[in-house]
């Protein structure tokens, strides 16, 4: 289905998490969610509310329940990129950065979370090949380095890299983070199934003191 190039829902209550909302109240967040959804749509100008790109969008169904486990109560802004655009992730990240430090200068912890699988539906020794040429690039926490390689000549099949993009251009403009990989898997971890498989990875960016080596 086409997408506009970057949007948000213009319900909260968006219907990708109608079936979660008992898990993170979605209804009692409506303001500050909303908040959060005016600070984006003043930061940047390019965003839509568009109920279409994320009436087909599945990511939520599966991180959710793990962010209302790690942070119950919390309360979340999806955002969908859906043009293959460099400016327009950069211009994306350096947004969520400045609302990332407003929102911590109000005394709150706002965190960034992106979705995405990696290489698919190769046999498992090719696509781990694949999947750690891209794990490489984010890991060196080059934006355009990431975008390049993932889309370019390599044609890496990561599905989130617009926003993993986006996410690293705002590390940028934030306090200094040391990047950890935390897991690396692929389908076949489960189906036993190594002909075509999928991958899966865990990134964590955890703050340093400014003292510490990056």
């Amino acid at each position: 289905m086409a997408f506009e190039p970057l949007s948000l829902p213009p319900n909260p209550n968006i219907e990708a998490a109608k079936s979660l909302a008992r898990l993170v109240k979605l209804a009692e967040q409506q303001a500050e969610r909303q908040r959060i959804t005016n600070d984006l749509l003043r930061e940047l100008p390019e965003a839509e509310l568009d109920a279409e790109a994320h009436a087909r969008e599945h990511s939520l169904e599966v991180i959710v329940p793990f962010l209302q486990v790690a942070r119950p109560g919390v309360s979340i802004v999806c955002v969908s990129l859906g043009a293959a655009d460099l400016d327009l992730c950069l211009s994306t990240g350096r947004a969520l950065a400045r609302i990332v430090k407003a929102g911590s200068a109000r005394g709150e912890a706002p965190a960034i979370v992106v979705s995405s699988d990696l290489n698919h539906y190769l046999p498992r020794r090719e696509n781990r090949a694949k999947d750690v040429r891209a794990l490489d690039a984010l890991l060196r926490g080059d934006p355009g380095e990431l975008f390049g390689r993932v889309l370019g000549p390599e044609e890496i099949s990561m599905c989130g890299v617009l926003p993993a993009t986006a996410l690293l251009e705002a590390l940028r403009h934030l306090p200094p983070t040391r990047p950890s990989l935390l897991a690396h898997g692929d389908s076949a971890d489960t189906s036993g199934d190594e002909s075509h498989v999928v991958g899966y990875a865990a990134v964590l960016w955890t703050h340093v003191d400014r003292k510490e080596p990056a």
